[in-house]
């Protein structure tokens, strides 16, 4: 694939994520997709397993919307730099427990996100994020 073609994979997927539109996200991810967060050590393997994952993300911040700051493709790889906001408004299941919500606003949550690309779909996705920023500004921790 061309870098412009990876460029905008890459974006559709950030923007099917941020409008919750599952079957736009779907159409951009290969079957089985790995999916690594890396802040929690967290890893899903299959598009449907991410898809729920980012439903479940959805319920708990009903109306987080993401804006790239910065993308660049090399090879078959994409980077994505975002910044995240939302109202913390549904729990936040975790491996270490659940959060109980609090209300508070997710402003301004860098993150980045590393695709792999393979044959015209997503194959791997890296994301990385501070979890200590995102649980400060949700009133997780202090």
């Amino acid at each position: 694939m061309a870098d412009q073609d990876i460029m905008k994979l890459a974006q559709e997927w950030l923007a099917a994520q941020s409008a919750g539109d599952y079957h736009r996200m779907e159409a951009t991810l290969a079957e089985d997709v790995m999916y690594h967060e890396l802040a929690t050590q967290r890893r899903i393997q299959g598009r449907q397993a991410l898809i729920d994952l980012q439903q479940e993300w959805r319920q708990t911040f009903p109306d987080v919307k993401g804006t790239i700051q910065n993308i660049f493709v090399s090879g078959n790889q994409a980077l994505a730099e975002m910044v995240w906001e939302g109202t913390f408004r549904g729990d936040m299941i975790t491996p270490g427990g659940t959060i109980p919500a609090t209300g508070r606003r997710m402003e301004h949550l860098s993150t980045a996100f590393v695709y792999a690309v393979e044959g015209g779909k997503i194959k791997e996705i890296r994301h990385y994020f501070d979890v200590r920023s995102l649980l400060q500004q949700i009133g997780a921790m202090p």
